[in-house]
């Protein structure tokens, strides 16, 4: 599914098996090919996704630790939300929009 531009999305369900999070930070480092993550420090996106193909609305984050070797490029993404207890949260994390902005 693309996101206004965005070609690329990783989806992630983030699940508290024990007690309710809140404030909880996640912090993840994701794989990209180096084509789609030329603007890496401009174009990463974090939206809270209600169904695998429904959008609810974007998380604040903080992409940092770019790296590139050979044809790969990875990056950490961290963003804080809250989780029930026994719950989980679907999160698309999407990117290569060259035209976006900082």
């Amino acid at each position: 599914m693309q996101y206004k531009g965005w070609n690329f999305e990783k989806t992630l369900l983030v699940r508290s098996r024990s007690g309710p999070r809140e404030r909880e930070l996640i912090d993840v480092r994701i794989p990209v090919d180096e084509r789609a993550g030329g603007n890496l420090e401009h174009d990463v996106r974090v939206l809270l996704k209600k169904d695998w193909n429904l959008l609810e609305r974007e998380i604040p984050s903080q992409v940092y630790r770019i790296e590139r070797h050979g044809g790969a490029a990875t990056c950490r993404v961290a963003f804080v939300m809250d989780v029930s207890a026994g719950e989980y949260q679907r999160v698309g994390i999407y990117y290569d929009n060259p035209a976006a902005a900082g």
